[in-house]
């Protein structure tokens, strides 16, 4: 496949997003938590194998008077991945950042990857918790980590 080969149009509620990112930052975070060490490599590895199968994970974003806005291929860009060590008490400060932080025009891919790993309290030993993906608004839990639910015992 050729650079800047279209790919698609973009249908009508992603160019709305696209045109208002433009004026109101529209970003978003998907959160996934686990517990146990994972390594990077594991994940730079999966984010390279998800992105050779899925070809909007190779595209970006252009317009031209002829076409309009449309998905272009841009092979070659890998998808970032930022890799923290974060506390119960600041982990939400990384994802605000992300939240900030707009795709440049004409980027590729439209994702970015962060990993987290919580510290423990004494030598950061504690389960790590795992932020991945472009973006998504955390939820209600303001400067606190939610608190892990235990199932009852019958």
């Amino acid at each position: 496949m050729q650079d800047n080969m279209i790919l698609r149009p973009l249908d009508p509620g992603e160019a709305f997003f696209y045109l208002s990112d433009h004026v109101s930052c529209m970003n978003f975070v998907v959160l996934a938590e686990r517990r146990g060490h994972l390594q990077p490599e594991r994940i730079r590895q999966a984010l390279d194998a998800i992105q050779l199968k899925h070809q909007l994970l190779q595209a970006r974003i252009r317009w031209t008077e002829e076409d309009g806005l449309c998905f272009v291929h841009a092979p070659g860009q890998v998808i970032e991945l930022h890799c923290h060590t974060v506390t119960a008490d600041n982990w939400q400060t990384c994802i605000e950042d992300q939240l900030s932080h707009p795709f440049a025009e004409g980027a590729a891919p439209l994702m970015r990857c962060l990993y987290l790993e919580l510290a423990g309290p004494d030598d950061g030993a504690a389960p790590p918790a795992t932020a991945r993906g472009s973006r998504r608004r955390s939820g209600g839990h303001r400067g606190r980590a939610r608190p892990a639910r235990r199932a009852r015992r019958r």
